[in-house]
């Protein structure tokens, strides 16, 4: 079994370069708060307790918990949020370089090492997220949650 360091290397940078490929090929959103009907909310309204995401708002938080994941946004959202546009700028700067008469592998190869550690940071900083939410939720709200997520995540089925 090659380390997890190895694993996470070879990874990362596939993974750096498909997440804005998959950020494009999502359906277009026209809805109130990036549902039906008008625009995807604003970056500073992500991790905001009053611009609560679906799958959070579907739990039916009481005002002690939603006071809570307020705190808990303030308090780590800023930092995810960050970690995210650092992310898409490393993307946005292999992409500029590889268009450019100043390409080389070098230099394509360190930006994305450097994507691939920002987008790590990221997916750990969402997970810490994650898990603070998790623990504020009661059980039955917990196992909701896990619910929904395997929904989102089950294959769809065959056309």
């Amino acid at each position: 079994m090659t380390p997890f360091s190895t694993r996470l290397r070879r990874t990362l940078p596939s993974l750096v370069l498909a997440l804005p490929l998959a950020l494009h090929a999502a359906p277009p959103v026209d809805g109130p708060d990036g549902g039906p009907g008008g625009p995807p909310p604003h970056p500073e309204k992500l991790f905001d307790a009053e611009h609560l995401p679906p799958h959070l708002q579907a739990l039916n938080l009481n005002e002690a918990q939603r006071a809570q994941l307020g705190e808990l946004f303030k308090a780590q959202g800023s930092n995810l949020r960050d970690k995210l546009e650092a992310g898409k700028k490393a993307h946005d700067e292999l992409r500029r370089l590889s268009l450019s008469a100043d390409y080389s592998e070098d230099k394509a190869k360190a930006l994305a090492d450097n994507g691939a550690q920002t987008l790590a940071a990221a997916a750990l900083a969402h997970a810490r997220l994650d898990q603070a939410i998790y623990q504020l939720l009661t059980p039955a709200q917990q196992r909701q949650w896990l619910a929904q997520t395997e929904r989102r995540e089950a294959p769809c089925p065959p056309k």
